[in-house]
């Protein structure tokens, strides 16, 4: 809830997020910048998850971009995810909070070899830039961006989390609706992860 509040604020003009380690511990970044964190001590040991902002002063983007799908990849490739299959990538966006899990590695893996996503993310940047959307409402972005990676066979699994920020500001009662997103015949689809 705080990242999205981060990510909510005009007047944050920096990314935040941290990284949990397998032990429960936080490694936060060393410095905050525009559109990256730095991580002093870098990518050491086990991870369970990895969060991030996309600020709503930069366009707060509900989609992972290129590059964090590489960042993604880098981690899993270099086994820094305690088990791949529950680790969760995430941004936290003014639209939302949205998690990427793999959920079959063999076809992650041949995604990210596809793109080189070892080396580089230019492919995939190339690729998204050609295939997505990037204009219009937040739920049109988020479809397209869903069946960008379901069209790719990327084996990801896409979560979003919705709730209505400015009132959470005042009841903090006010939980995260998270919700696992599918494509459907071409359409956007939702299953409520408390059933």
């Amino acid at each position: 809830k705080d990242f999205m509040k981060k990510a909510n604020n005009d007047s944050i003009t920096v990314e935040h997020g941290y990284m949990k380690r397998a032990n429960g511990t936080y490694q936060t970044p060393t410095a905050l910048h525009a559109k990256k964190l730095t991580y002093g001590s870098g990518v050491s040991g086990k991870y369970t998850e990895r969060m991030h902002t996309h600020p709503g002063i930069h366009g707060g983007t509900p989609y992972f971009s290129a590059e964090d799908i590489s960042v993604m990849y880098n981690m899993y490739n270099n086994g820094h995810m305690d088990d791949p299959l529950t680790f969760r990538y995430g941004i936290a966006s003014p639209f939302g909070s949205y998690m990427l899990q793999i959920t079959d590695e063999d076809k992650f893996k041949a995604f990210a070899n596809a793109y080189d996503l070892k080396n580089t993310y230019e492919e995939l940047k190339n690729a998204m830039k050609k295939d997505m959307l990037f204009r219009g409402s937040p739920t049109e972005i988020t479809q397209s961006f869903l069946k960008f990676i379901t069209g790719q066979d990327a084996g990801l699994l896409m979560i979003e989390g919705k709730m209505d920020i400015n009132a959470a500001e005042t009841d903090p009662s006010i939980e995260i609706d998270w919700n696992v997103k599918t494509i459907v015949n071409g359409e956007m689809k939702s299953n409520n992860c408390d059933e």
